[in-house]
């Protein structure tokens, strides 16, 4: 069961909260898997940038302007910290990744996110940066572990995010390829509608799922498969393909 109301959407921040509380004061208290609490607490100042990001996408298609920039600020600092919390779990490389692939497949995911919010912003400088950021991250991953399935996805978004088609489809493929799960598993659908394109194309590509653009455009309109607004989203493969229809907004 999914609750996307005004309400719901402010009980997922207070849980959020109390989570967060809740790791601090592990980080407090003396550890020996200290580096596990920093990479849940991450966990959650991603998530919570995720909902201040969409919540900011939302506004800005409302033409609510301080709404929309309070909560693209919220989204930034979230992630920023977010970043910083996984670098503290497992030490940091010459490139200041954590010394850890899951933890760089965070931090690649965040970085990505982050440069989407910068976008959405009109900071284009840093969204360059931080999508320069996510690409080499994505890929070190990689390097370390060849058949690493949720890197190539993150890093087929990132090229879907940027236009670069045919490595795109290259890098969705491998995704597939060597995902364990891939054709045996579901997931289910995230509903990606009032999410700017790019916010869009990750939220899918992090779900194992293809972004399928009918319609180009700024804002998702619709999806398909849609998601109720109450009830449990339907649940599809893994590396089966959404159908995105964008608009463009009339309002900034």
């Amino acid at each position: 069961m999914i609750d996307r109301s005004e309400a719901g959407v402010q009980r997922a921040r207070e849980n959020l909260d109390r989570a967060d509380q809740d790791y601090q004061a592990s980080k407090a208290r003396s550890s020996q898997q200290q580096q596990y609490v920093n990479v849940n607490r991450a966990q959650v100042l991603k998530t919570r940038a995720d909902i201040a990001q969409r919540s900011g996408d939302i506004a800005r298609g409302q033409g609510k302007v301080d709404e929309r920039d309070r909560n693209y600020n919220d989204a930034v600092a979230n992630y920023i910290n977010a970043i910083e919390e996984l670098g503290d779990a497992y030490g940091r490389n010459g490139q200041n990744n954590p010394n850890n692939k899951i933890a760089g497949l965070l931090v690649a995911r965040a970085r990505a996110a982050l440069a989407n919010t910068y976008a959405a912003m009109g900071k284009t400088a840093e969204s360059f940066t931080f999508y320069d950021r996510a690409e080499a991250t994505y890929n070190q991953a990689i390097t370390e572990d060849p058949a690493f399935a949720n890197a190539y996805c993150g890093l087929a978004s990132l090229h879907l995010i940027r236009g670069n088609q045919a490595e795109a489809a290259a890098n969705y493929g491998k995704c597939v390829t060597y995902s364990a799960q891939a054709l045996v598993s579901e997931v289910a659908v995230p509903d990606v509608t009032s999410m700017r394109r790019a916010a869009a194309i990750q939220t899918l590509a992090e779900a194992g799922l293809v972004p399928d653009i009918v319609t180009e455009g700024e804002t998702v309109g619709s999806q398909v498969p849609a998601v109720p607004q109450q009830g449990n989203p339907p649940k599809i493969k893994i590396g089966a393909k959404v159908k995105l229809t964008l608009t463009i907004s009339e309002r900034e």
